[in-house]
C-alpha cells in the first residue's frame, strides 16, 4: 500500500529487485492465503464426510446429509479435494452405495407392502363366511390367484387373521357350491315328479287304466328325499291325491261292476241252461222256479245288465210251467177233452204196446198215486160214461 502510494518519482528511487522482492512476497502470501483457504474448505467437507454413518448404518434417512456431502465435495476444487484423504473420500462413497442399496430396499418393502395391502383388502371384502354365495366364486379365486401371485416376502406380510378369512372363504364357497348343486338336483328330481303328477288325468277323468300311472307317480314321490318333497307345491300334491281317491273310487265301481256282472251272468246261465218253452215239462218248474229266484235276488243293477231276449226266456218257461201245471187229469192227449183217445192211450200204455211221454203220464196219473194202471184206466172208463166224473 505504501509502495502504491508513492509517486512515480518516488517510485524510480526503489531499485529493482527490492520491487521484485515485494512482488514475490505478495505472490507468496498469495499462495500461502490459497492453501489455507483450500485446506478450510477440505477440512469442512472432511468434516461432513466424517460425520456420517457407518455403511452398515446408513438409512434412507440419511439421505440428505449423504446427498449434502456429496454436493460439498463435489463443489471442491480439484486442489481441494486432493486435500481431502482416500479412507474419507472411499466413507463417502461406502455411504452412497449403503444410500442406494438402502432406498432400493425401502422401494422393495413398499412395493411388497403396497402387494400385500392389496391382497389383504381384496380378501377383507369378501363377503363374512356365513354370506358366502356361489355368486361369489370369481372374488374368491381372484383373491387366492392374487396371493398366490405374491412373492414369499410379501405373503409375510399378510397377517395369519386374513389368510385364515381366505381360506374359510374358500370353504364356505366350497359348501355353497354342493348346496347349490344339491339344490339343482333336488329342484330337477322334484320338478320331475310334479311334471308326472301333473301329467295324469284330472280326478273326474281317473279310470281303472290309469292305475298303473298313478302308482309309478306316487312310488316316484316316496322316492324323493323330505327335502325335495317339500319343493312339491301343495296343489301338485293335492291333484296326486285326488287322483288317488279318484283311483280308488273307480277300483271299487270296476270290483262291483264285476261282481254284478258276475251275479248277472250267473243267473244268464241259469236262465239259458232252461230247455225252450216248448221244450218244459212239469219237472222244470223247480229249475224255473230256482231261476226265477235267483233273478229276483239281484239288485236293480245287476238285473240291468241281463238282455231282455234272457228275461224273456225266463217269463215264457214260467208261462209254460204254469201252462202244464194247470192240465186236466184224464185229458192225456191233452186237447182238452177226456174221451175215448185218451182211454185208447193209458190202455196202451198199461198194456206196453206204446209208452205215454212224460207229460202224457202225468196226465193219465189220474188218483195221483204215481204209476198208471188199471186204476187211472177205470176212473177215465167211468168219467167217459158219465159213471164218476174225475
Amino acid at each position: 500500500d505504501k509502495y502504491d502510494a508513492l509517486t512515480d518519482a518516488q517510485k524510480d528511487l526503489i531499485d529493482e529487485e527490492t520491487v521484485d522482492k515485494l512482488e514475490a512476497a505478495e505472490t507468496a502470501l498469495a499462495a500461502a492465503e490459497k492453501a489455507a483457504a483450500d485446506q478450510t474448505a477440505a477440512d469442512a467437507v472432511k468434516q461432513e464426510i466424517n460425520n456420517l454413518p457407518a455403511a452398515e448404518d446408513v438409512t434412507t434417512e440419511d439421505a440428505d446429509d449423504i446427498e449434502n456431502a456429496r454436493d460439498k465435495y463435489d463443489a471442491l476444487t480439484d486442489a481441494q479435494k486432493d486435500l481431502i484423504d482416500e479412507e474419507t473420500v472411499d466413507k463417502l462413497e461406502a455411504a452412497e452405495t449403503a444410500l442406494a442399496a438402502a432406498i432400493e430396499a425401502a422401494e422393495k418393502a413398499a412395493a411388497d407392502e403396497a402387494a400385500a395391502n392389496a391382497v389383504r383388502d381384496s380378501i377383507n371384502a369378501l363377503p363374512e363366511t356365513e354370506a358366502v354365495k356361489p355368486e361369489d366364486a370369481e372374488k374368491i379365486a381372484k383373491a387366492r390367484d392374487d396371493y398366490n401371485a405374491l412373492t414369499a416376502a410379501q405373503k409375510e406380510l399378510v397377517d395369519e387373521a386374513t389368510l385364515q378369512k381366505l381360506e374359510a372363504a374358500e370353504d364356505a364357497l366350497e359348501k355353497a357350491n354342493e348346496a347349490a348343486k344339491k339344490a339343482a338336483e333336488d329342484e330337477a328330481a322334484a320338478d320331475a315328479v310334479k311334471q308326472a303328477i301333473n301329467d295324469l288325468p284330472a280326478a273326474e277323468n281317473v279310470t281303472v287304466d290309469d292305475a298303473d300311472a298313478i302308482a309309478a307317480v306316487r312310488e316316484a314321490f316316496e322316492a324323493l328325499t323330505d327335502d325335495q318333497k317339500g319343493m312339491v307345491d301343495g296343489d301338485t300334491m293335492k291333484k296326486l291325491d285326488d287322483a288317488e281317491a279318484a283311483l280308488d273310487t273307480a277300483k271299487k265301481a270296476a270290483e262291483k261292476a264285476a261282481e254284478d256282472q258276475a251275479a248277472a251272468d250267473a243267473v244268464k246261465n241259469a236262465i239259458n241252461a232252461l230247455p225252450a218253452a216248448e221244450d218244459l215239462t212239469k219237472d222244470d218248474a223247480e229249475a224255473i222256479a230256482n231261476a226265477r229266484k235267483l233273478f229276483d235276488n239281484l239288485t236293480d243293477d245287476q238285473k240291468a245288465l241281463i238282455d231282455p231276449e234272457v228275461i224273456k226266456k225266463l217269463t215264457d218257461g214260467e208261462a209254460a210251467v204254469a201252462a202244464i201245471s194247470e192240465f186236466i187229469k184224464g185229458d192225456v192227449n191233452g186237447d182238452g177233452k177226456i174221451n175215448i183217445n185218451d182211454l185208447t192211450k193209458i190202455a196202451a200204455h198199461v198194456k206196453g204196446k206204446k209208452l205215454l211221454t212224460e207229460e202224457e203220464q202225468m196226465r193219465a196219473d189220474v188218483n195221483g198215486d204215481g204209476k198208471l194202471d188199471i186204476n187211472d184206466i177205470s176212473k177215465i172208463a167211468a168219467h167217459i160214461k158219465g159213471k164218476r166224473l174225475i
